[in-house]
């Protein structure tokens, strides 16, 4: 599998290139305005954060309609994607938690397996 279209990959991922940027985004999606979400929640001016709402436009995830902002398609998914991101990186921490707590329940075949991959990836 391959990247098609590395460019537009690179707008969304400048676009969300920070925790602030992935927080405005978020809480633009949850219906916020931009006055709200700079206000109330970063702390910035409403002009502070109209460089992420631009770079969210030129990346093609919201629209402007009036003074609204819409989700287009591909913000939906994108934000559906990150989303999806954020309950993996969690669920990923639990268990690593869980197994630090408990080494005994991970058969030391299981570790020896994973040290051999670990070694081979290492000698690529």
């Amino acid at each position: 599998m391959s990247i098609e279209h590395p460019d537009e990959v690179a707008k969304i991922m400048s676009a969300l290139d920070s925790e602030t940027r992935v927080r405005t985004f978020h809480l633009l999606h949850q219906g916020m305005s931009p006055k709200d979400i700079a206000e109330q929640e970063l702390d910035y001016t409403r002009s502070g954060i109209q460089p992420y709402l631009n770079s969210f436009k030129e990346a093609g995830l919201v629209e402007v309609e009036g003074k609204k902002y819409r989700f287009t398609e591909k913000g939906e998914k994108v934000h559906e994607l990150l989303t999806e991101f954020d309950k993996l990186h969690k669920d990923l921490n639990e268990l690593q938690e869980f197994l630090v707590e408990n080494p005994d329940v991970v058969p030391d075949e299981v570790l020896e397996e994973i040290e051999r991959r670990r070694r081979e990836q290492e000698s690529e």
